[in-house]
């Protein structure tokens, strides 16, 4: 169960997916005061081990393979996880301009070459330099807003839909979940704007 785990996350780290490469920064001593680079290079299975077995609450690889062996001998196991929340990741097809979008309506947490961290009220999602059409134009997104009309005239008035490019939306619509207003992001990515019930 666990060992699969440690491989595709070895996987992807080599490859330089960015998000799992801080996997290891953040929970890898060894790791702490590395660059993204150099930990693409240096890294093992045994580092790798290491970071799953931290991010399931365990010191040691050994801890984490004992701790499951002794879970799935109960007839109490739980599949339920312990999450703080989701941040989700959306595509850029130009990540400077999409960056440039989303700072003009929420606050930027921080930002790296090809990584930035939007907060929008108390939710967060992370910008990734990464754009695929088929995704990015079928990818759709949800945050409550607590008047769609107000919303929707402060997307007019602050000129927001005229300054990126494709950046388009639709005044607000009444849906059987809500009041909506629809607005495309500069990749293509959907936002439904929902009033609170």
């Amino acid at each position: 169960m666990t060992r699969p785990r440690a491989k595709h996350c070895l996987r992807d780290a080599r490859s330089g997916d960015e998000p799992t490469l801080w996997r290891f920064k953040r929970l890898h001593p060894k790791f702490a005061a590395a660059d993204l680079a150099a930990i693409r290079d240096s890294i093992k299975l045994a580092d790798a081990q290491l970071v799953i077995a931290r991010e399931w609450g365990y010191s040691t690889w050994a801890a984490l393979k004992e701790g499951a062996h002794r879970e799935l001998g109960s007839a109490t196991v739980s599949a339920k996880l312990d999450v703080n929340e989701m941040v989700p990741f959306i595509p850029a097809k130009d990540f400077a301009a999409s960056v440039r979008f989303y700072e003009e309506l929420f606050v930027v947490n921080w930002r790296t070459d090809t990584l930035c961290q939007i907060q929008a009220g108390r939710s967060k999602f992370l910008i990734q330099n990464y754009y695929q059409a088929d995704w990015a134009n079928n990818s759709m997104y949800q945050l409550t807003v607590d008047d769609a009309d107000a919303t929707w005239q402060t997307l007019k008035s602050s000129g927001v839909l005229t300054r990126h490019g494709d950046v388009r939306a639709q005044a607000p619509k009444q849906e059987q979940w809500g009041r909506v207003v629809y607005l495309w992001g500069p990749a293509g990515e959907l936002w439904h704007l929902t009033q609170s019930a």
